[in-house]
């Protein structure tokens, strides 16, 4: 995984445009849960399944917005709450402080 900025180099593909262009006027507009709206989960789920044939409940499966914000969630659950956490430099681009 790259954890950089993430800054495009490209225009929005036309068909997202007008997706959110549709979202928007049908008001969806509002934050989505945490870990993901159900339809998509559901479709993760059976994509794993036709792909690789494996079975997952949409109800652990968890989507972010992007892959920083999913590793810190991940991190964040998987450590205890005096465990010691190193980051070395080059470190992390969000542990900077501009």
């Amino acid at each position: 995984m790259l954890f950089g900025g993430g800054a495009r180099h490209f225009n929005t593909p036309k068909h997202i445009g007008e997706a959110a262009k549709e979202a928007i006027d049908n008001g969806f507009t509002r934050y989505t849960p945490a870990s993901g709206i159900l339809q998509l989960k559901k479709a993760v789920a059976k994509k794993f399944l036709g792909k690789w044939c494996r079975l997952f409940a949409p109800t652990i499966i968890v989507v972010s917005r992007c892959q920083t914000l999913f590793f810190i969630n991940a991190f964040m659950a998987s450590k205890n709450y005096l465990d010691e956490v190193i980051l070395p430099a080059p470190y992390w681009l969000l542990s900077r402080n501009d």
